[in-house]
């Protein structure tokens, strides 16, 4: 019976991983399509449906505690536990994310991050101005931006220092709205219906 269960998830894993290749291949696409014609508008309601079926297929529960506000232009500024942050997040709301500089030379997955429409972020602090001109034309545009305001990944126990250079974007400038600035907090509870430890 173990055995018997073993082969079973085994199966229905690959199954999963089968079905995760072919939606991302066939919204990849679509994505793809709609970059060539320029139609941006559309991009984050497609990306939207992605993350959901995708977060469907993995089994991603996702409880909502508030409401993201429709205030523009908007920073959404998160915590970053994992890789799975951007399908929960990028269900629960349309946003746009700002990887690494790095992301975008990476082989298939910099250019889904372009076709998808997200903002690169040089880490170098001597590319700041550049950054901020970027992510300023991206606010004006009418996207609500979306920063991991700690730079990498943690434990999701504490917050690690803020690279607090980009909350820059977030000051008055003249002639335009004050950018709101909108905190989400992630956090993982369960995995399989089982308790995650939260022990230090």
């Amino acid at each position: 019976m173990h055995r018997y269960a073993i082969v079973t998830g085994m199966i229905v894993a690959y199954l999963k991983l089968a079905l995760i290749i072919l939606s991302i291949t066939l919204f990849a696409l679509l994505f793809g399509a709609l970059y060539a014609i320029k139609k941006t508008r559309w991009q984050l309601a497609l990306a939207g449906y992605c993350y959901k079926t995708i977060c469907f297929i993995i089994g991603i529960k996702l409880h909502l505690h508030g409401q993201m506000t429709r205030q523009r232009p908007l920073l959404v500024v998160s915590n970053h536990v994992s890789y799975l942050d951007i399908i929960a997040l990028g269900m629960a709301a349309q946003v746009t994310f700002t990887p690494k500089s790095e992301i975008g030379d990476w082989p298939v997955i910099g250019t889904l991050c372009r076709w998808v429409g997200c903002v690169f972020i040089d880490r170098a602090r001597t590319r700041t101005a550049d950054n901020l001109a970027g992510l300023y034309d991206a606010l004006d545009d009418g996207k609500a931006l979306l920063l991991f305001a700690e730079g990498t990944t943690g434990d999701g126990k504490r917050l690690l220092p803020f690279r607090s250079s980009f909350f820059k974007i977030a000051e008055p400038r003249e002639g335009m709205n004050p950018t709101v600035i909108q905190p989400v907090s992630l956090h993982y509870t369960r995995i399989n219906n089982l308790p995650i430890a939260t022990t230090d």
